[in-house]
Parts: structure tokens; C-alpha cells; sequence
């Protein structure tokens, strides 16, 4: 009895033991956990939306099974082998700013990491350099890695390689570069990859051939060169490939369309592939977007290239493509196919012939239409009014015969027909088309509807067209008493200018009446700019760039009128510009109006914003209309720019001021350059190449890299923080002051050695 109770407490003891070790063991790894997640938050140095509030230890007790940190907001503890073990950190769109810590490589239970549309960036520590920590290759057990929508810059470490059971790697829209990434095909469970927005370079490897599972894959807006791998083309898993905006080149296979039977958009806008179209392309049923714009593909396009009846967008514009006869323009007739097809642009390549009738055929939600830069003959089909248009663009062709009398109920809000050989009258109901943008037609203008207003129509370059309102200033349409009339005019004009006083006279009056015509010749209801290159800008545009001339868009104003900020699409590009509109109830305020035009179309200067057109017309309500488009320019006034006596943003006394004359001091010192060139090549030198741009005056008889790391570096990386262009951003003096303090201890203590 007494041996088996021996028996019972030594067990006992045993297990006890085991508990108080396992116990120590879980606190200690929590504790690890813990000390990540702080450290992480250490780095954060501002944190506008407050999510990191809850990240909070005053209230943690020591729970083996849940604690605090599995409270906090973006952290899940959901592994039940491993309780109180962080399996999720996600603070995605959380707005923070800093950089991430290299002590996340502790949490290795970690499943899904997402700090995705964030600004990660910042005063980065030296151990750092910029670059996704390499400690995080031991993660292990990640599935979810995203960062994507950052400011992260340097290479991808090769130790996340260790990723074995990865499904999700987005990187996308950072600054990340580097040339290898052979090494991404040992992550084999990869299901989407997305490296788009980043400055790679190289070619894409062969190994991405072994993720045979890849379902997304995007590495379009880079620059990679070179032929894409084949590998690539037999993952019958592709539901997406981008590879637009690249550099690369070769053609493509084609069996593509039965190798990527899953493919839904295949991308590869900008490139320089060339060959044909994979006629196979019809077989992959699910293919929806087809974007195949600016590249040097030839040949025909695919006849039955929507035959499945899914796709919805065709984009294979300034290419080669060819059509030399009706046969040639069967692919219209399968495009007819497709009930949800929305876009369409076969623009800038070698279509000839007429356009085929079936076109009214294609679906009723057809919104974009681009068929310029060809040789297209014929009429314009009537039915186009039935879609529901907003771009037309039928430019630089050859069509003839009349505009359709209906083409008026187009809800299109840009239409473009220039250059073709288009006859007979405007239609009235083209009036009601208010954002009309450039015509190119003969016969008599109306006088309704839009046309009554200079701004919203151009119809410069014509002519053959005649009538219309004054402001045009065509002549009057012909008719056969007007031409009797002339030709008596011309008899009399003859016989009045015999003699000798008569000859001279007219002379005279010749001489004066060219030299008048010579002169731009401004009226009220003219454009002060129609010998300019830059196109009229209507009240509709204005209206719309400022929401309406909102107070909300109103930046100044002064005795004359008001200033808005508002953004126009210039040269295919939304850019903000400044609209002076001038009230024209003030006394004088016409005269202002062309005294500002003739002053700015003649004066050039670097200092004066550019003047971009002008606006002279009709409001909404009829009223009369009168504006300034000019180049925004922010930080402060003219005068400010003009006699600043501070870099960066005026003349005004300020912290922020004085800041970004210390950073540009520090710039100027360092690289012995004038502080007006030097920045950009600091910031394309910074990190890795600083001793480029290094004053060649400077001498250290040191270790070279111990001078880059306690001197060169430190300052260089205080100079940018100082320069950064909104105030808000800069160091605060106090950092500054803390920074270099710590530079000088380095290099007392290096000294001393």
C-alpha cells in the first residue's frame, strides 16, 4: 500500500512539473508575441485613424489561452494547437506612417500578414534601409502576405523563400525593385501574385512555371524586358495576366486560348510584342477583357474573337492590325455575340473598307467607340444613336455622305469626327450635344442650341462651312441672287477704279485694310487666343472641373472676380489648374478681361504662371461668360514666389521655413552643389550610391564605409527629411536636434578608439 502511494505522488510531482513548464514556456512565447506587436507599434509615428489606441498592456494578466494582445484591434489568435499565438496582423487602409519592424519575424504563427494601402516609409532606421525586413522569412506559416499601396522601397529578401505555404504575395504600387526573382518559384502554393507599380527590371523567370496553381498574376507597370516564359503559358489555373505597361517583348503562342481555358483578362497595354493575335483566344470562354493596345501586333483580327459571348472589352487599338476586305470585318459579327460588351477600340491600326452595318447589332450597353486613325469609307450608320455612348471617335478617316439626322440624341460627351470628308448640312439636333468637342464638316452651321456658344464647339480648320452666328465669322451661304449681286458688284468695282486718283486711292486703302487685317483683331465675343495653339475651353467643362464653382473649390478673389481650383484633362492627364471667372458686373471688367489676354499671349516668363486657354461665352442661364484658365501653382501667392527670401514656400517667417532651408543647407554642404540642382540627384542617389554625389573636396582617411554609415548617410537621410515638400511632413526641430546628437556621439565614440 504504501509503495503504490509513492507510486501516485511521484506521478503527481512529475505532472505538476510539466505544467509549471509548460506554462513558463507559454508565457514565454506570449511574451514574444507581445514584444513583436510593441515594437511594431514603437516604429508607427502617427496613427490619424487611432487604431492602435486599443494596443494597449495596462490591463494585460497573465491568461495562458487568451491574452490582452488577442483583444487588440487587426490582431486574431484563432490557433487552437497553439492558443494565445498571433495568427493574423491586419491593419490594412488603416492610414499609418511608419515602417515595419524587424521583431514581426517572432511571430511565428502568423498566417496572414495585411498592411496593405498604408504609408509605411518615412525616417527609416539605418538597420533597416528601407527594404521589407528580412527577419520576416521566418514566418513559416504565412498564407496572406499583402503591403501593397505603400511607399516600401529596396529588394525583396530571398528569405522569404521560406514561405512554403504562401497563397497571397502582393507587393503592389510600392518602390521595390531588384532583378532576380527566380527564387518566387519555390513558393509552390502560390495562388496570387502581384507585383504591379514597382521599378523590377530583368526578365520574368521560367521557374514561376512551377507555381501550378497561380491563379493571379500581375507584373504589369515595371520594366521588365525580354520574352515572356512558356511556362507561364501552360498554368491552366490564369484567371488574370497583366503584363501591360512593360517592356517586353516576343509573341505569343497560339494555343493560348486552349492552354488558359480559365483566362478572364489577359493585359498587355504598352509592350513591344508582335506576331498575331492567338486566333485560339475565341475557345477561352471566360475571357472578358482583352487589352492588347500599343504594341505591334499584325495581321487579322480573330473572326470569331467574341464568339463565346462574354467578352466586354476589346481594346486592340495602335497596332498593325489589318482589314482589306469585307471577310476581313467578320469579327464585328461575332462581337455582336456578346450581350455585355461596353468597349470598343480598333483605333490607330490598317482597317480599310466600309464599316460593316452590323455594328448597330452590338450591345445596347456599348458606352466607348474608337475607330480613328484608319482608312474607313462609307457613311455613318444611323443607328448609332441607340447606344449609350460617351466617347465617339471617328477621326482621320475617310467617311463621306451626311451626318444621321438623329445622331443629336447621342448621350456622348466626347465626339470626335475630324479630318474626314463628311457633307451637307449640320444637323440641328447636334444643339443638344452640350460637351461637343471638335467637328470637322461643311454646309451651313446652325444658329441653335450650342453653336450659339463660342466655347463648347470648335469647328476651326473647315473651309467649306458657312452661316452659323457671327462669332464664327463664315461667310453668308450662297444662293443664285447672291451670286448675280456679286457679279455686278465685281463690274462696277472695275469701272470705279479707272484713273489714275481712283488707283491710287484704292491702293491706299488696300494697303491700310491689310495692315488692319494683320493685326489680331479682339472683340468682346472672340477668343483673345485664336491664333494660339490652344483650344477654346467651354462653360460646361468649367463648371464641371469645380464642382459646380463651388465654394468649396474657391481659392482667392479679388475686385474683378473670383479664383478656383478645379482639374481639366490636359494631354489625356486630370491636372489641377487655377480658373480665374471675372465678374462682369464691375465697371471695366471687360477691359481688364482683354487687356490680361493681350499682356499674357505676349509675355513670357519662368516666373509667371503659364496661361493654358481662356473661356468667353454663355453660362447656363444665357448670361455672359468670361474666364482664365490658368497653371495651379500652390505654396502661396505670386509675390511670394516671386521674392521669397526662404526655399519651399514663400517669404513668410516660419518653423516649417526654416526647416527646409537647414535640410537644403545640409544638401548644399555635402554635395558642394547649388541647392537648386542638387535635390533630385540626392534623392536618386539615396541610399546606395551617396558617395556619387559626395563633394569631391571631401577627404577621410578612414574606412570609407564606416564614413557612410556614421556620417554620410545620418545627414543625408536628415537633409531629405527636412526638404519634403508639404510642411507637414518634415522633421520637427526637436528631432533634428535629437538626430544630430547621435550622429555626433558615433563619431566621438569612433574617434576614441
Amino acid at each position: 500500500m504504501a509503495i503504490k502511494r509513492t507510486w501516485q505522488l511521484w506521478l503527481l510531482s512529475l505532472l505538476t512539473h510539466a505544467i509549471l513548464l509548460f506554462t513558463a514556456s507559454s508565457q514565454s512565447i506570449n511574451g514574444d508575441d507581445l514584444s513583436a506587436l510593441l515594437s511594431f507599434k514603437s516604429l508607427i509615428r502617427n496613427d490619424p485613424r487611432e487604431v492602435l489606441s486599443s494596443w494597449d498592456t495596462s490591463s494585460n494578466t497573465t491568461n495562458m489561452t487568451a491574452p490582452v494582445f488577442c483583444r487588440w484591434t487587426g490582431i486574431s489568435c484563432n490557433d487552437r494547437r497553439h492558443p494565445g499565438r498571433v495568427t493574423t496582423l491586419n491593419l490594412s487602409d488603416a492610414g499609418l506612417v511608419g515602417t515595419i519592424s524587424q521583431q514581426l519575424g517572432n511571430l511565428t504563427h502568423l498566417r496572414v500578414l495585411d498592411l496593405s494601402t498604408n504609408s509605411l516609409d518615412g525616417d527609416i532606421p539605418i538597420s533597416l534601409g528601407g527594404n521589407i525586413p528580412a527577419d520576416l522569412g521566418q514566418l513559416s506559416k504565412l498564407v496572406v502576405f499583402n503591403v501593397g499601396d505603400n511607399n516600401l522601397t529596396g529588394d525583396i529578401p530571398k528569405s522569404l523563400s521560406n514561405f512554403t505555404t504562401l497563397t497571397v504575395f502582393n507587393v503592389e504600387r510600392n518602390f521595390i525593385h531588384g532583378q532576380d526573382l527566380s527564387w518566387m518559384g519555390n513558393l509552390t502554393s502560390l495562388r496570387d501574385f502581384i507585383l504591379e507599380g514597382n521599378i523590377f527590371t530583368g526578365n520574368i523567370p521560367e521557374t514561376f512555371g512551377k507555381i501550378v496553381n497561380l491563379t493571379y498574376f500581375s507584373v504589369q507597370d515595371n520594366q521588365l524586358e525580354g520574352h515572356v516564359p512558356l511556362s507561364i503559358f501552360n498554368i491552366s489555373s490564369i484567371r488574370i495576366l497583366d503584363l501591360g505597361f512593360n517592356r517586353l517583348s516576343g509573341s505569343h503562342p497560339l494555343d493560348i486560348g486552349i492552354k488558359l481555358p480559365r483566362i478572364s483578362r489577359f493585359n498587355t497595354i504598352s509592350n513591344r510584342f508582335e506576331g498575331i493575335i492567338p486566333p485560339t483566344l475565341s475557345n477561352a470562354s471566360a475571357l472578358e477583357v482583352l487589352l492588347l493596345r500599343g504594341n505591334k501586333y499584325h495581321g487579322l483580327i480573330p473572326r470569331e474573337i467574341g464568339s463565346h459571348g462574354n467578352l466586354k472589352v476589346l481594346m486592340i487599338g495602335d497596332n498593325s492590325l489589318q482589314a482589306t476586305q469585307s471577310s476581313d470585318w467578320e469579327f464585328m459579327t461575332s462581337l455582336t455575340n456578346c450581350s455585355r460588351f461596353i468597349f470598343l477600340d480598333v483605333g490607330q491600326n490598317n482597317l480599310r473598307g466600309a464599316m460593316p452595318i452590323n455594328i448597330a447589332n452590338l450591345s445596347n450597353e456599348l458606352s466607348w467607340i474608337d475607330l480613328s486613325g484608319n482608312q474607313i469609307i462609307g457613311t455613318i450608320p444611323a443607328d448609332l444613336w441607340k447606344f449609350k455612348l460617351t466617347n465617339l471617335n471617328l477621326s482621320n478617316n475617310l467617311f463621306t455622305g451626311t451626318l444621321p439626322p438623329d445622331i443629336g440624341r447621342l448621350s456622348v460627351i466626347r465626339m470626335f469626327i475630324s479630318h474626314n470628308r463628311i457633307t451637307g448640312q449640320i444637323p440641328q439636333s447636334l444643339g443638344n450635344l452640350t460637351k461637343l468637342q471638335n467637328l470637322d464638316l461643311s454646309g451651313p452651321v446652325p444658329n441653335t442650341g450650342i453653336f450659339r456658344n463660342a466655347t463648347i464647339v470648335s469647328i476651326s480648320g473647315n473651309t467649306m462651312l458657312c452661316g452659323g452666328p457671327p462669332y464664327l465669322q463664315f461667310p453668308s451661304c450662297s444662293s443664285e441672287d447672291s451670286d448675280q449681286a456679286s457679279v455686278h458688284r465685281l463690274h462696277v468695282l472695275i469701272f470705279c477704279i479707272v484713273g489714275t486718283f481712283i488707283f491710287s486711292l484704292f491702293c491706299m486703302t488696300a494697303y491700310c485694310f491689310i495692315k488692319t487685317r494683320m493685326k489680331p483683331d479682339i472683340v468682346d465675343n472672340e477668343n483673345p487666343f485664336l491664333y494660339e495653339t490652344n483650344e477654346r475651353i467651354s462653360y460646361a467643362e468649367l463648371h464641371a472641373a469645380t464642382n459646380s464653382f463651388s465654394p468649396a473649390n474657391l481659392i482667392g478673389s479679388g475686385g474683378f472676380g473670383n479664383v478656383y481650383i478645379g482639374n481639366l484633362i490636359i494631354d489625356k492627364n486630370l491636372v489641377p489648374v487655377a480658373i480665374k471667372v471675372l465678374n462682369l458686373d464691375q465697371r471695366g471688367a471687360s477691359r481688364i478681361f482683354l487687356s490680361e489676354c493681350h499682356a499674357l499671349r505676349r509675355i513670357r516668363h519662368r516666373k509667371l504662371v503659364k496661361v493654358i486657354t481662356v473661356c468667353s461665352g454663355l453660362d447656363q442661364n444665357g448670361d455672359e461668360f468670361k474666364a482664365l484658365v490658368l497653371e495651379f501653382v500652390c505654396n502661396g501667392s505670386l509675390d511670394e514666389w516671386l521674392h521669397a527670401t526662404k526655399y519651399g514656400a514663400g517669404s513668410q517667417v516660419s518653423m516649417d521655413g526654416d526647416i527646409y532651408s537647414y535640410g537644403v543647407l545640409l544638401l548644399e554642404m555635402f554635395t558642394g552643389r547649388k541647392p537648386t540642382d542638387n535635390f533630385i540627384d540626392v534623392k536618386m542617389a539615396y541610399p546606395n550610391n551617396l558617395l556619387e554625389i559626395l563633394d569631391a573636396s571631401a577627404t577621410y582617411n578612414g574606412n570609407t564605409q564606416e564614413l557612410v554609415e556614421l556620417v554620410i548617410y545620418p545627414i543625408f537621410r536628415l537633409g531629405l527629411a527636412c526638404c519634403k515638400e508639404s510642411p507637414r511632413e518634415r522633421m520637427k526641430m526637436d528631432d533634428i536636434v535629437k538626430e544630430l546628437n547621435a550622429v555626433k556621439k558615433a563619431c566621438s565614440a569612433h574617434a576614441t578608439k
